[in-house]
């Protein structure tokens, strides 16, 4: 049996980040979230918009979803594999965890 990988760990997303290879980082947080702590380079689609907004991506590019805790971007990374995006995951532990574990400026809310 195959496993896919489902999650990028925040060490492996600190080394993507970090190297020159594309990805989009897409946030399903809420708004209001996005405003408490944020990456520059996240585009926002929250999860509750992104069953209708799914045409707007490519399935050709790299993603890799996050959220504040985890759950959520791993249902929409969950659902655009559901729909035939094959380079998805979802940032393990979300933005909380990269707050308290990476990235000490990061505001943890």
């Amino acid at each position: 049996m195959v496993h896919e990988v489902l999650e990028i760990s925040l060490e492996n997303f600190a080394r993507l980040r970090a190297s020159n290879e594309a990805y989009i980082l897409l946030d399903v947080r809420e708004p209001f979230e996005i405003r408490l702590a944020s990456f520059p380079e996240h585009v926002n689609i929250p999860l509750k918009l992104l069953r209708e907004e799914v045409d707007q991506l490519a399935k050709d590019k790299k993603y890799v979803t996050l959220c504040h805790m985890g759950v959520r971007s791993l249902n929409a990374c969950l659902f655009l594999r559901e729909q035939g995006f094959k380079d998805v995951v979802s940032l393990a532990g979300g933005i909380d965890a990269w707050a308290r574990q990476i990235d000490f400026t990061m505001p943890v809310y």
